[in-house]
């Protein structure tokens, strides 16, 4: 176990020679963090979840310090469950000269997970890319390692946006910065692949999902919204395997009302298709094979407030409407707080 903390020391301190891009007092914001509650009502059940996804703040050059952190509780027919887990890290960089190309990094994450009262430690080195997309915007591609002692071994592939902010109040110029005609929104998570094999057995998980989604502005005040996604889980062991997938896409338009040049309010709504399969073999009952096609419809409304040019908080509330015969499909009310990414756009330069 001592050769990861001496891998990492080694790398701290091979960092020293490169020139400095990631300067001390930056704080980095994982994209994919956010807030959110959600309610079922038939049957009834509410899910409350919050989560800091990689984020932290830059003590010096090169050197990043922070956390993931996830709290859950939630509530059906009758039970409540709850989930948490914290994992500091601490990342180092090895900048290129150029900022346009891309940066690797090299982090070492240890940390505790916990569902209802039940702790353990995991331990979790990683190795990654920082592509610059935009002005202090990034596409990040990390691979890491999870060793859960006397458990499980896991690989974990992500891909996903995160934003590079200055010292609090430093970005307040480059903030306020209307939508407009051309920009191409994006949400920050692109793909999720985790490999996971217990240990002493035959057995392993594999779990994904990739997709885009967003919008494109047709004009300052009107955005088709659009998506694709696919998913997978397979579970298989030496007696049974289970298998699904879902391969969804949905489309819709969004209104932005002008406001001000650090908010904008919008409403709008999308239609969503979700196509589902599942099968089951093995010597533990029947073999069992089942698809299903659900289509809904989603109305939304919330605002955006922009930390930079690229970057905007988005406070929102939307009702999934199940239209038809969905066997999975139930009406659900969200409501959070997260990040979009905005990119390009007519008369303004990057």
């Amino acid at each position: 176990m001592l050769r990861f903390p001496l891998l990492f020391a080694l790398l701290l301190c091979g960092s020293a020679l490169v020139n400095a891009q990631f300067t001390k007092g930056q704080i980095y914001l994982g994209g994919t963090s956010s807030v959110g509650l959600t309610a079922q009502f038939e049957p009834f059940g509410m899910a409350l979840q919050s989560q800091v996804s990689g984020s932290g703040v830059f003590l010096a050059d090169r050197f990043l310090v922070g956390a993931d952190v996830v709290a859950g509780v939630g509530t059906a027919q009758g039970n409540v469950n709850g989930t948490s887990f914290i994992r500091p890290f601490a990342r180092v960089y090895f900048v290129n000269k150029s900022p346009k190309a891309p940066t690797a990094f090299a982090e070492l994450g240890v940390g505790s997970v916990g569902t209802n009262g039940f702790s353990q430690l995991d331990v979790r080195p990683a190795a990654g890319l920082e592509i610059p997309f935009a002005p202090q915007i990034f596409g990040t591609l990390k691979l890491q390692y999870g060793i859960i002692p006397d458990d499980s071994n896991l690989a974990q592939l992500t891909f996903g946006l995160n934003a590079l902010l200055n010292q609090l109040g430093a970005d307040a110029g480059a903030r306020g910065i209307p939508v407009r005609q051309g920009q191409l929104m994006l949400d920050p998570q692109f793909g999720n692949l985790i490999y996971i094999r217990p240990s002493g057995s035959g057995s392993r998980l594999i779990s994904g999902n990739f997709g885009v989604r967003g919008g494109y502005l047709l004009s300052e005040s009107v955005m088709l919204l659009g998506g694709v996604n696919f998913s997978l889980g397979s579970n298989k062991s030496d007696f049974f395997e289970f298998n699904n997938s879902s391969l969804g896409a949905d489309l819709g338009l969004r209104y932005h009302f002008p406001t001000s040049r650090m908010t904008q309010f919008f409403a709008g709504g999308k239609f969503s298709y979700q196509r589902i399969s599942f099968n089951s073999s093995g010597n533990i009952g029947t073999p069992t094979e089942f698809s299903d096609n659900n289509v809904s419809f989603m109305p939304e409304a919330g605002f955006l407030f922009f930390l930079l040019n690229n970057l905007a908080l988005d406070p929102s509330v939307s009702l999934n409407i199940p239209l038809g015969e969905n066997s999975f499909e139930t009406t659900l009310l969200r409501a959070g707080i997260g990040l979009q990414f905005f990119f390009g756009g007519r008369g303004q330069a990057e």
